[in-house]
């Protein structure tokens, strides 16, 4: 896929999904249940960090494709989205803005597709290091409430 400022992204996509803690040699978990028949929501796994718009689209779009069926579970509504975004959050100097605005612009872009109903941010121990907790605006998700 070539880069808008010239060249190819490469083996990006490599640092666009979320790792989530997954462990190669065992796999997901959820590869191991049949979810046939069974009212349970599949859950897309993920990106993390502040990826680009191009790459990020071809990713979640694939996603999308390969949940379409929902892997046999006959739940038909929207699916949770897990979004590892906590190195966003201890971005310091002029990265700090530039993460900060492109995590906010990836979760409203994420939102605003009908088959996502909710971003779950898995990011729960940097809050507590990095989130003013006086202003939701600074570095939280006051966004969402504008």
């Amino acid at each position: 896929m070539p880069k808008p400022d010239g060249g190819v992204y490469g083996d990006y996509f490599r640092h666009v999904r979320g790792s989530l803690n997954h462990i190669p040699y065992i796999g997901e978990g959820m590869s191991m249940v049949d979810l046939s028949g069974l009212r349970i929501e599949p859950v897309f796994l993920g990106i993390r960090y502040a990826p680009d718009e191009g790459p990020l689209n071809a990713f979640v779009g694939r996603y999308i494709n390969f949940l379409d069926g929902n892997l046999g579970s006959s739940y038909a509504g929207p699916k949770s989205f897990f979004y590892e975004a906590q190195e966003t959050l201890r971005a310091t100097g002029t990265e700090r803005e530039r993460t900060r605005t492109r995590r906010e612009e990836i979760i409203r872009d994420l939102l605003a597709r009908d088959e996502i109903n909710e971003i779950i941010l898995y990011e729960s121990a940097d809050w507590i290091f990095n989130v003013p907790i006086s202003d939701r605006h600074a570095y939280g998700y006051g966004f969402l409430d504008d």
